[in-house]
């Protein structure tokens, strides 16, 4: 019986898997370290690494993307995504002037319609 590898994400043991299937699904992923023993060479752990898809952040606490950025309060900090200016073509951060209509979409609104008219 070949011995079982523990596949770790963080502090927690995600997966057990043989050397052939660490071989096959893990080695030589980016994000996936592999921890060998110093004398035989055998692998003894996987340890995954978060690499995410999101955006990294930019020195401003935004997204390098530029869709978001941070609103300070009293308590701290609220994310907010940033509105389209249809004029500039651009994402801008909003005003206290911008109102933002509710009714503009509602996807419930939507769907009642839908159902309506596919009797």
């Amino acid at each position: 019986m070949s011995r079982r590898i523990p596949v770790c994400a963080g502090d927690r043991i995600v997966e057990t898997c043989d050397a052939d299937t660490v071989s096959r699904r893990y080695e030589g992923r980016p994000n996936v370290k592999i921890v060998r023993a110093r004398k035989t060479g055998d692998v003894v752990r996987v340890l995954l690494r978060d690499t995410g898809d999101g955006p990294v952040r930019d020195a401003e606490g935004g997204s390098a993307s530029g869709f978001t950025y941070d609103e300070p309060l009293r308590t701290g900090k609220l994310k907010m995504l940033k509105r389209y200016d249809e004029q500039t073509g651009t994402f801008v951060c909003w005003s206290a002037s911008d109102g933002f209509n509710p009714f503009r979409f509602n996807p419930d609104k939507f769907r009642k319609e839908h159902d309506d008219n596919s009797h």
